[in-house]
C-alpha cells in the first residue's frame, strides 16, 4: 500500500474509534461517581473535575484519547478532500474540535456541582476548561455546514453532502432538545449525533482508501 493510502486508512480507523472511545469512557466515568451524580442533570465536565472519582476515566480516556484520534482523522480529511477552500476550512474545524476535546482533559474544573461549598470555576485551569469548551463547540457546530459544501463538489463524496447538512442541523437540534431535559443530556445528545456523522465520514474514507490499494500496490511497467 502506498504511503498516502496507508495514512488515509489509519486516519479513517482513528475516526471510527473516536466516538466509541469517548462514550465508553464517559459511561465508565459516570459509573465511578456517587449515586447523587446525575448524568441527566449534571454537566459532563463534572466527571473530570479535581474532586471527581477516578477523573482519569474522563480526562485521559474520554478527552485526551478521542481528541487525539479526532485530530488524526481531521488530518486525513485534509489530505483526502482536496484543496477547495471549504474542504480545507471544514477539515480544520474538525481538527479544532479534536484539539478542544483533547485539551479539556488537561484543564479541569475545580469540583463537581454535587460538592458543597465549592465554586467549580475559581481557578485558571477551570477558566481554561471553559475556553476550550467554547472552542470545541465552534468546531462541532460549524464543521458539518462547511464540509457539506465541500462534499457537494467531490465526486467520491457528493452523495454525503445533504446527509452532512442534516447532521449539522441534527447536532444543534439534539443539543437544544437535550437542554430541555437536563444539562448533561444536552451535551451528550449533541455530541452523539455529531460523532455518528464522523463515523460515516470515516467509513467512507476507509472504503475509498481500500478501493485504491490495488492501483497503489501494482508494479509500474514501462
Amino acid at each position: 500500500m502506498a504511503t498516502g493510502e496507508r495514512w488515509r486508512s489509519v486516519s479513517a480507523v482513528c475516526g471510527l474509534l473516536a466516538g466509541p472511545v469517548l462514550f465508553v469512557a464517559t459511561g465508565a466515568a459516570v459509573l465511578a461517581q456517587p449515586d447523587e451524580f446525575s448524568v441527566v442533570n449534571h454537566e459532563n465536565s463534572d466527571l473530570g473535575a479535581v474532586t471527581a472519582n477516578s477523573p482519569w476515566l474522563d480526562n485521559q480516556l474520554g478527552s485526551n484519547l478521542p481528541g487525539l484520534l479526532l485530530l488524526v482523522f481531521a488530518i486525513g480529511l485534509w489530505r483526502s478532500l482536496g484543496s477547495r477552500r471549504s474542504a480545507r476550512i471544514g477539515s480544520v474545524l474538525v481538527g479544532v474540535a479534536g484539539v478542544g476535546i483533547f485539551l479539556s482533559g488537561f484543564f479541569r474544573i475545580d469540583c463537581r456541582h454535587i460538592d458543597r461549598g465549592c465554586d467549580p470555576n475559581s481557578s485558571w485551569h477551570a477558566t481554561a476548561h471553559n475556553v476550550t469548551g467554547g472552542i470545541t463547540v465552534i468546531g462541532l457546530v460549524l464543521a458539518p455546514f462547511v464540509l457539506s459544501r465541500a462534499l457537494k463538489f467531490i465526486p467520491e463524496w457528493r452523495d454525503l453532502w445533504i446527509l452532512t447538512l442534516v447532521f449539522g442541523v441534527g447536532t444543534i437540534a439534539a443539543a437544544v432538545l437535550g437542554g430541555a431535559i437536563g444539562d448533561g443530556v444536552a451535551s451528550l445528545l449533541g455530541v452523539l449525533v455529531w460523532f455518528i456523522w464522523i463515523t460515516i465520514l470515516a467509513a467512507r474514507m476507509l472504503r475509498l482508501s481500500r478501493a485504491t490499494e490495488p492501483a497503489a500496490d501494482a508494479p509500474a511497467f514501462p
